[in-house]
C-alpha cells in the first residue's frame, strides 16, 4: 500500500499522457516514464511537477469512468501549471479524466489496484475483485 498527503487546490486525475502537449509535454512525459520504469511510484517530482503516479492493475482500459492508455493513473496539481508550455488542460474538459478542486489538504491511497482520492474518488482498477 502507498499512501501521500498532498495540499489543497486543483487537481488533474487521470492518465498522464492526456495533458502533454508539444516538444516540452514529450520531454517531460518521457522523464515520467524513466522514474516510473525505474521503480519510482507514489509520490515523485518530475522536472519541478510534483505528482502521485501507480500503474493501473488491469493495464489499460477504463476504470470507473476513467481512460487509461498508457497504463498509469496520475493526480497532479495544476494551479502553477496552467501557463506551463508542457501541458494542455483543455478547458479542464478532457474525456475520461477529472479535475477536482480540493479545499483541505487530502491524502491519496494506493492498494493493489484501487486509488482512493481524498474522500470523493475512489478508482478500481483490480476487475477481478
Amino acid at each position: 500500500m502507498l499512501k501521500a498527503t498532498f495540499p489543497s487546490g486543483t487537481y488533474y486525475i487521470g492518465d498522464p499522457s492526456y495533458v502533454v502537449r508539444g516538444e516540452e509535454g514529450y520531454h517531460w512525459i518521457e522523464s515520467v516514464w524513466s522514474h516510473f520504469y525505474n521503480g519510482n511510484k507514489g509520490c515523485i517530482e518530475v522536472n519541478g511537477v510534483k505528482l502521485f503516479l501507480h500503474s493501473s492493475y488491469e493495464g489499460d482500459g477504463v476504470f470507473d469512468g476513467f481512460f487509461v492508455d498508457s497504463g498509469c493513473i496520475a493526480v497532479i496539481k495544476i494551479d502553477d501549471l496552467l501557463d506551463d508550455n508542457r501541458f494542455n488542460f483543455k478547458n479542464f474538459n478532457i474525456r475520461g479524466t477529472k479535475f477536482i478542486k480540493f479545499d483541505h489538504d487530502f491524502e491519496i491511497i494506493y492498494d493493489n489496484g484501487l486509488f482512493k482520492i481524498g474522500k470523493q474518488i475512489i478508482i478500481n482498477t483490480n476487475l477481478s475483485e
